[in-house]
């Protein structure tokens, strides 16, 4: 069943049976409940037995602690479909046990949620950033926040402007921790790369995505490139430049065969990307990447390659799910910011002919990456598709886009999947990547307490956007 549900939740409510039962078996009961995400425990069904001191459903809780580490919730008869309300999320599956009263709850949680609804997730959406790919950005967060559940999800905008950067106060922090979960959508330095995970991570907020650790490394072109290397995935050969002493490093590219492309090494959409057929080109464009970057790739290229790119969704605690990919219909040419975005986008083709073998070593050479990287949620993996038929990896974007002309949602639309639901498959994975019953609980604590706080001072926040 755990299975079969994942990325959904499975809820257990377990009440317990008999003063004696629960004394005899209690340690047993306390470990059947590690595969559930969300425990709750009601009043003891004493089937007319006489109490035992200290033997009761808070014993139980105590003991599934000590036991499994797991935080259960203790739901009373008094006033429990208002705590089921304030627990629930859309998409949870409820195991209801126990032979008491308990059997009588989804005959009285039916009307109630039917009739109330489920509590809504508020998901922060964070974009913009000091990035030169800024608009972009500002472009896949419309493109979410218009494509957002409502019926499941309350967006909550937090734009981060070009020139001024984050802008800290009492009211930000209260709204990013009253969010159930965080959607990162930056492109490029200061957003995609870890930084705004970490951040995430230690507000210990549940977030949208790769972890911090994976961002950091995706958006690194060369360890990114070394490590997938190490792993046996092909990678064309390659020097990498630093801003400092890049005139006498730029020596070792003779050994690389033109023509040579220039990359900057922490950068997405193509930015500062070109393609040189000289010694004099190639230091005119390495002169020219270094406005937007410190490091540089210098990469050889390949003769009219194919480039397919892989819309990767999952965590990698059970199988990331990888479709046919999508090809770019680049014939040759850079697939550059202006063929992205532009007025006149390059074509994209949705089925491309593969054969088995090439759709097989597709597939597993993705999902290499994928896992080298250390990524979960989701991602966007690039290959070059040679003449011979060899793939060869060119980058991975952990937060790609998802605007009209974006390959990542474009593929899964093409697979049955809309934007919407993809949106919430996002989520589903972040909550259960970074959700533990334990970590919800403690934030459930906080946001409580400030909420009282500022009950008590008498501010409230109402704005949705920074």
């Amino acid at each position: 069943l755990k299975i079969a549900l994942y990325p959904r939740r499975l809820v257990v409510i377990h009440e317990p049976h008999r003063f004696t039962r629960l004394q005899s078996h209690l340690e047993g009961f306390s470990t059947s409940f590690e595969d559930a995400d969300l425990i709750m425990i009601p009043d003891l069904y004493r089937a007319g037995e006489e109490p035992i001191l200290g033997v009761d459903s808070h014993l139980l809780i105590r003991t599934i602690y000590k036991q499994t580490g797991k935080r259960a919730i203790y739901l009373p008869n008094k006033g429990r479909m208002e705590l089921l309300w304030e627990h629930i999320r859309s998409d949870d599956a409820i195991i209801t046990m126990g032979a008491g009263s308990i059997t009588h709850l989804h005959a009285e949680m039916i009307p109630y949620f039917y009739k109330r609804g489920v509590a809504k997730l508020k998901v922060g959406l964070f974009f913009g950033g000091p990035s030169v790919e800024h608009e972009i950005s500002c472009q896949t967060a419309a493109c979410v926040e218009s494509e957002l559940d409502r019926h499941k999800y309350e967006p909550l905008l937090f734009k981060i402007e070009k020139s001024t950067g984050w802008t800290f106060s009492k009211k930000m922090i209260d709204q990013i921790m009253d969010c159930d979960i965080l959607f990162p959508l930056f492109h490029g330095p200061m957003g995609e790369d870890g930084t705004v995970q970490g951040f995430f991570e230690l507000l210990k907020k549940p977030y949208v995505g790769p972890n911090f650790r994976a961002c950091s490394l995706c958006m690194d072109k060369v360890l990114a490139k070394k490590l997938c290397a190490i792993e046996g995935v092909l990678t064309l050969p390659f020097i990498s430049l630093e801003r400092e002493r890049w005139r006498d490093k730029i020596k070792e590219s003779r050994g690389l065969s033109f023509p040579l492309f220039v990359k900057p090494a922490h950068l997405g959409s193509s930015v500062g990307v070109r393609r040189v057929e000289n010694e004099i080109e190639l230091e005119i464009a390495v002169a020219e990447a270094f406005r937007f970057d410190t490091t540089l790739l210098i990469e050889e290229g390949l003769t009219s390659p194919r480039e397919l790119e892989f819309a990767i969704l999952g965590n990698r605690d059970h199988e990331p799910i990888i479709p046919f990919p999508g090809e770019l219909k680049t014939f040759g040419a850079i697939y550059d910011y202006e063929k992205k975005y532009g007025e006149n986008p390059i074509g994209v083709e949705l089925y491309p002919f593969l054969t088995e073998e090439q759709k097989n070593n597709g597939f597993l050479l993705a999902n290499k990456v994928y896992c080298a990287l250390g990524c979960d949620g989701m991602a966007r993996v690039d290959f070059f598709l040679d003449s011979k038929g060899d793939f060869w990896f060119n980058e991975i974007n952990p937060i790609p886009g998802f605007t009209p002309n974006s390959m990542y949602p474009k593929i899964w639309e093409r697979e049955g999947v809309s934007i919407q639901a993809l949106l919430s498959r996002l989520i589903a994975f972040g909550l259960k990547r970074c959700g533990t019953v334990s970590s919800q609980m403690d934030q459930q604590i906080v946001k409580m307490a400030s909420k009282k706080n500022r009950k008590s001072s008498g501010s409230h926040v109402t704005s949705s956007s920074v």
